[in-house]
Protein backbone atom coordinates (compact mmCIF):
# COMPACT_ATOMS: atom_id res chain seq x y z
CA UNK A 1 0.00 0.00 0.00
CA UNK A 2 1.62 3.31 -1.04
CA UNK A 3 2.40 5.77 1.73
CA UNK A 4 1.99 3.24 4.53
CA UNK A 5 5.00 2.83 6.84
CA UNK A 6 5.90 -0.66 7.95
CA UNK A 7 6.25 -1.42 11.66
CA UNK A 8 9.84 -2.61 11.10
CA UNK A 9 10.95 0.75 9.72
CA UNK A 10 9.34 2.61 12.61
CA UNK A 11 11.12 0.49 15.22
CA UNK A 12 14.40 0.59 13.30
CA UNK A 13 14.52 4.38 13.33
CA UNK A 14 13.46 4.77 16.95
CA UNK A 15 15.93 2.45 18.66
CA UNK A 16 18.20 4.07 21.20
CA UNK A 17 21.87 3.12 21.11
CA UNK A 18 23.51 4.56 24.22
CA UNK A 19 27.31 4.66 24.26
CA UNK A 20 27.75 4.25 28.03
CA UNK A 21 25.84 3.05 31.12
CA UNK A 22 23.10 5.23 32.62
CA UNK A 23 22.85 7.42 29.53
CA UNK A 24 19.32 6.12 28.86
CA UNK A 25 17.03 4.59 31.49
CA UNK A 26 13.85 2.70 30.55
CA UNK A 27 10.75 1.93 32.59
CA UNK A 28 9.15 -1.44 31.90
CA UNK A 29 5.73 -2.46 33.26
CA UNK A 30 4.67 -6.09 33.13
CA UNK A 31 1.31 -7.56 34.15
CA UNK A 32 1.94 -10.98 35.70
CA UNK A 33 -0.08 -13.68 37.44
CA UNK A 34 0.96 -14.61 40.99
CA UNK A 35 -0.14 -18.21 41.42
CA UNK A 36 0.17 -18.30 45.24
CA UNK A 37 -2.05 -15.22 45.55
CA UNK A 38 -4.33 -16.31 42.69
CA UNK A 39 -4.34 -12.78 41.28
CA UNK A 40 -2.45 -10.51 38.91
CA UNK A 41 0.20 -7.97 39.84
CA UNK A 42 2.29 -5.29 38.16
CA UNK A 43 6.07 -5.51 38.00
CA UNK A 44 7.68 -2.10 37.37
CA UNK A 45 11.38 -2.21 36.46
CA UNK A 46 13.95 0.52 35.83
CA UNK A 47 16.44 -0.72 33.23
CA UNK A 48 19.77 0.65 32.07
CA UNK A 49 19.43 0.52 28.27
CA UNK A 50 23.18 0.12 27.68
CA UNK A 51 23.81 -2.88 29.96
CA UNK A 52 20.19 -4.17 30.17
CA UNK A 53 20.64 -4.45 33.96
CA UNK A 54 17.63 -3.93 36.23
CA UNK A 55 18.46 -0.92 38.40
CA UNK A 56 15.38 -1.24 40.59
CA UNK A 57 11.99 -2.93 40.60
CA UNK A 58 8.69 -2.93 42.48
CA UNK A 59 5.89 -5.51 42.54
CA UNK A 60 2.38 -4.24 43.40
CA UNK A 61 -1.17 -5.51 43.03
CA UNK A 62 -2.25 -2.05 41.88
CA UNK A 63 -0.14 0.83 40.61
CA UNK A 64 -0.36 4.53 39.99
CA UNK A 65 2.04 6.92 38.32
CA UNK A 66 3.48 7.65 41.77
CA UNK A 67 5.06 4.16 41.93
CA UNK A 68 7.18 4.85 38.85
CA UNK A 69 8.02 8.35 40.09
CA UNK A 70 9.15 6.92 43.43
CA UNK A 71 11.42 4.35 41.74
CA UNK A 72 13.04 7.11 39.69
CA UNK A 73 13.48 9.41 42.68
CA UNK A 74 15.00 6.62 44.83
CA UNK A 75 17.60 5.89 42.14
CA UNK A 76 18.78 9.38 41.20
Amino acid sequence: MPGKKSAGKYVEHNQLNPSHPFEVIEIDVKYIYIRGERRNAYLITLLDTFSRIAISWDLQFSIKHTHAKRLIKENQ
